[in-house]
């Protein structure tokens, strides 16, 4: 089971590492755009997190049950907006993944 209050609490301490601290500028700029509710906007960074961290995203799913949520068709506003606050709650988790610290919040490979 992951630990995401560890990695929660944790993932900031990398702000030094230009990787952690991309992760961080990606979790900002997602917070700025769930804040705008731009429909257009949201797409666009799903699609773009998505795509950056698939691997990560991967790797942090497969370590957790299985969950029926996911996103279909992205013409929806309300399901693209859960995918990436969903996206957004697992990023302190990916900062641990794409730093290579993945079993300090107990991922396995």
């Amino acid at each position: 089971m992951i630990d995401y209050l560890y990695a929660k609490n944790n993932f900031k301490k990398y702000k030094y590492d230009y990787e952690g601290y991309l992760v961080i500028i990606d979790e900002i700029r997602t917070k700025d755009i769930l804040d705008s509710n731009d429909y257009e906007k949201m797409k666009k960074q799903y699609l773009y997190l998505k795509k950056k961290y698939k691997k990560e995203i991967e790797l942090v799913k497969r370590n957790e049950p299985k969950r029926d949520d996911n996103v279909s068709s992205l013409n929806k506003k309300e399901q693209v907006k859960k995918e990436l606050v969903s996206i957004l709650n697992i990023l302190p988790a990916i900062t641990f993944v794409v730093l290579g610290q993945e079993k300090e919040i107990g991922i396995l490979n």
